[in-house]
């Protein structure tokens, strides 16, 4: 190797040295750069990550307060349908009420046929229906039903109607003082039928005369009064 050579060799080492430190410099320099960009950008993605939890997060409130909101309104009106199927209900009881005490006393066919069984064992029992016509227009339609169902049974019925004004509620069932056992039996049997097929009927007290129901329209006052006396009055 000649010295000229060395020389240039030697200048061209210098140069790469001078090189490789300016390399060194910037990529240093470059590497605090990108650095601090990528912590920037580090920074930046957390910030929209925290920024997207919040606004799910307030979604999630906004949903939770609307459901919240949602569940009230759907209490309350579930609150109203009650109160309102309560009167409904109140209103369709009542209702029924007023048609029961308006509707007109009478019997059902089953009603009749439980009554006929009950009152035949008694047949041949004699009594008198007086019938107190002021007051409710099913009197005198109940009484005649009366009267047909104790003849089916076989009871000896005489009828008469009162003339006196009176209004009498309900019915009632009086025995003659002194009656005998079958008479009241026969009584109590007419009492429990009448009763079960819905027409409220009393025991009374019992007769102590022998007087014919009076003033009233009906069969000449001959023989004995019955043992057995039903008062026919207006719908309780």
């Amino acid at each position: 190797m000649s010295e000229p050579m060395a020389d240039l060799l030697f200048a061209a080492s210098n140069w790469l040295l001078i090189l490789g430190a300016l390399a060194i410099f910037v990529g240093t320099i470059g590497a605090f750069t990108m650095s601090a960009a990528r912590e920037y950008f580090a920074k930046e993605r957390a910030l929209a990550n925290e920024a997207e939890v919040a606004r799910a997060g307030a979604t999630a409130e906004s949903a939770k307060a609307a459901a919240a909101i949602a569940n009230e309104a759907a209490a309350k009106a579930n609150e109203r349908a009650a109160q309102a199927n309560l009167a409904a209900e109140s209103e369709r009881i009542e209702r029924l009420k007023l048609e029961e005490k308006l509707a007109p006393r009478s019997f059902s066919l089953q009603e009749k046929t439980q009554l006929v069984a009950r009152l035949k064992p008694f047949s041949s029992e004699p009594i008198d229906i007086v019938v107190f016509p002021v007051g409710s227009p099913d009197i005198a339609p109940l009484a005649e039903k009366i009267e047909r169902i104790l003849s089916e049974s076989g009871w000896i019925v005489r009828t008469w109607t009162d003339l006196s004004g009176k209004q009498l509620s309900g019915a009632s069932i009086a025995i003659r003082d002194g009656s005998n056992a079958s008479a009241r039996l026969a009584a109590g049997a007419l009492i429990d039928g009448l009763n079960a097929a819905g027409i409220s009927t009393n025991l009374a007290s019992d007769l102590t005369t022998d007087d014919f129901p009076m003033p009233a329209v009906g069969p000449a006052p001959v023989g004995k009064i019955a043992p057995i006396r039903l008062f026919i009055g207006s719908k309780p």
